[in-house]
This record gives structure tokens, C-alpha cells and sequence, in this order.
């Protein structure tokens, strides 16, 4: 995924009833409310790098520790079971 695809994402709310809730204060993403079967998360830079890739459901299920990012501008990409995706703009 590159930086265009990121700032051009769209996400639907009302299929997903925001799945994600991010304290970004204590620096740690929590997956919450979800309604579908996360496959993958995948955490990406302003500039399109990704810098934290979790594969494993279990893992994906805890708090996400971001504490080694650097402040600034970060992109967290969902990818569910059933093909689609989420994504959401977050500030560390």
C-alpha cells in the first residue's frame, strides 16, 4: 500500500460500527467492537513504510503497544476475513 492509497482510503462506519479505538495518550491501539474476523493489521508511516505488520489473530485481539514509533502521523490498515479493509488516521 502506498502513501496515495492511504490518504485516498474511505471507510464504511456503518458495516463496521467503528471497530477501532485508539489511545494514543497511554500509546496503545485497542481493537474493539469489530463485527468481522480480523485477518491482518498493519501499522504504516506518513510515508507509506510499514513499521508494524501482525499477522496473528490472537495478537491482533490485545492492546497494540506503539511506544517505539516516533511522534507523528501513522495509518492503521485492517484487512478482515471477508476481503475488506479498514483504515484509520491516527497522530502519536
Amino acid at each position: 500500500m502506498n502513501y496515495t492509497e492511504l490518504a485516498n482510503a474511505t471507510t464504511n462506519y456503518s458495516s463496521l460500527n467503528a471497530p477501532v479505538n485508539i489511545n494514543v495518550k497511554n500509546a496503545i491501539i485497542q481493537i474493539s467492537n469489530t463485527h468481522k474476523n480480523i485477518r491482518s493489521l498493519t501499522i504504516y508511516d506518513f510515508q507509506g513504510r510499514s513499521v508494524v505488520q501482525i499477522n496473528n489473530k490472537e495478537e491482533i485481539a490485545d492492546a497494540i503497544e506503539i511506544h517505539s514509533l516516533n511522534s507523528g502521523i501513522y495509518f492503521l490498515h485492517l484487512e478482515f476475513a471477508d476481503n475488506s479493509s479498514y483504515v484509520h488516521k491516527f497522530y502519536k
